[in-house]
């Protein structure tokens, strides 16, 4: 995981609701690893961010969606 990943993936756990971390944690890491195998698909995207964003502290939702959006354009 590269240290841009490990900045994202700290940054969305700690907006993360807190009975939720575990599981947040093993979706990030899912995709990161299918990132690394080059099968990261839009069709998988879409299958999981409904299930992120389900996690994710309602007051922080516009803040992780922006940094996202940012960490998708590099």
């Amino acid at each position: 995981m590269s240290e841009q990943t490990d900045k994202l993936k700290k940054f969305v756990l700690e907006r993360t609701k807190p009975d939720q971390t575990e599981q947040m944690t093993q979706l990030i890491d899912e995709v990161s690893q299918r990132h690394d195998q080059n099968k990261l698909d839009t069709m998988y995207l879409m299958s999981i961010v409904p299930k992120a964003m389900g996690m994710i502290k309602p007051e922080a939702m516009g803040e992780v969606k922006a940094a996202l959006d940012k960490f998708r354009k590099k």
